[in-house]
């Protein structure tokens, strides 16, 4: 499970320094973030709690992705709040 926490960490850093950046979100990289995360849901569903360090992960993850649309072109603020509104769905249902 730590290396999957550290993969999915990793990703959505790089993700989040995008939509943080003028660069703005790619989608091969958000695709690889979100299988990552999935990578996690199956493996959480047996487990009786979750690491702290994940649910730091995900305590903040959809408004930070937010925060950083109004930065951008309609289009590219559209593509980060899809991407905050996906990550953290399979967030909750891993946490749920």
């Amino acid at each position: 499970m730590k290396e999957l926490i550290e993969k999915f960490s990793d990703l959505y850093a790089q993700l989040y320094e995008g939509a943080r950046s003028n660069s703005g979100i790619d989608e091969d990289l958000l695709d690889k973030t979100k299988q990552a995360l999935l990578e996690i849901r199956e493996v959480s569903r047996y487990l009786d709690c979750l690491p702290k360090s994940l649910v730091n992960l995900f305590v903040d993850m959809q408004a930070a992705l937010m925060s950083c649309a109004d930065r951008h072109e309609p289009e590219m603020a559209k593509r980060i709040f899809r991407a905050a509104d996906v990550l953290s769905d399979i967030a909750r249902d891993i946490a749920s």
